[in-house]
């Protein structure tokens, strides 16, 4: 930090003391992340499954995690890196596991705006290694937050790649902040996936919506969230159609690397990979 940095840090914090809620809630394109920012979060819930036939019905318990770290490599450019799992747990057909890797490059051009590239690979439940390419955005206007994001996704290994198993798919999320340490959010999705089957090819198409309540304590850098998460999907094939409905809801924590607001920690470290194979779909 520069001599002239400090300085100037020293004479507003002397000038104005200690700030008032209306002059902490800064403009974001004012808003800096610390050169690292990151957390971890723990989550566990249930689930029910209906596939409308009887057949593989299923409730039963979830379990995950993730770890993100964002670093601001300039005033305009950050990179983030997420690592994360989600289990299924079914006494029925076993587990269910989607654990996945991605990397955010973002741009801020300023106004409460980022654009950003991110790029994924995953697990679809041991059906093998799929990867994702998407574009997302973010705007923020007075407290709400705007969130985008668009990608391809495609198979590596297993039967995703023997099947030439792909995706294009598209979320978006709203965050209000309440206050800046309360978060009430939702969320709407759809994809389109689509592989080779018995007897010609399959497509299945998805619409997701989720809630989610996010609060933390001015001093303790950990917050508390509940999420709901709602999967519908529809099969189209030569040899019939199908629907099949999912509902979900986790209690969870995250704990912060560095102390600061929900909405700052959001603004420094918000990204997540929405994509609905193997994506971390209670982290917004």
């Amino acid at each position: 930090m520069s001599r002239r940095l400090i300085l100037a840090t020293f004479l507003v914090n002397a000038i104005g003391g200690v700030a008032t809620a209306a002059d902490y809630a800064e403009p974001a394109a004012q808003y800096q992340a610390p050169l690292f920012f990151g957390y971890v979060d723990i989550h566990a819930g249930h689930y029910d499954y209906d596939d409308g036939l009887d057949i593989f019905d299923e409730a039963d318990g979830l379990i995950g995690g993730a770890a993100r770290l964002a670093v601001r490599m300039s005033p305009s450019f950050t990179l983030q890196g997420d690592l994360w799992t989600n289990m299924e747990m079914s006494d029925v057909n076993g587990s269910y596991d989607y654990p996945g890797a991605a990397l955010h490059v973002t741009w801020n051009p300023g106004d409460g705006r980022m654009l950003g590239v991110m790029g994924s690979i995953g697990e679809d439940n041991n059906r093998g290694r799929l990867a994702n390419i998407a574009l997302e955005g973010v705007h923020e206007m007075d407290r709400w937050r705007f969130y985008g994001q668009a990608g391809y996704m495609f198979g590596l290994t297993g039967n995703v790649d023997d099947t030439n198993d792909h995706y294009w798919y598209g979320a978006a999320n709203a965050t209000y902040y309440q206050t800046d340490n309360l978060a009430l959010s939702a969320s709407l999705g759809a994809a389109k996936q689509s592989y080779d089957f018995i007897g010609g090819p399959l497509e299945v198409r998805y619409i997701n919506w989720g809630l989610r309540a996010e609060i933390k304590h001015d001093t303790v850098p950990a917050s508390a969230y509940f999420a709901y998460r709602g999967i519908s999907s529809k099969v189209s094939s030569a040899i019939g159609d199908g629907s099949a409905v999912d509902h979900r809801f986790v209690v969870g924590l995250r704990f912060f690397f560095n102390q600061s607001t929900l909405r700052e920690i959001n603004r420094g470290i918000g990204l997540v990979d929405m994509n609905p194979a193997y994506g971390d779909l209670f982290a917004y």
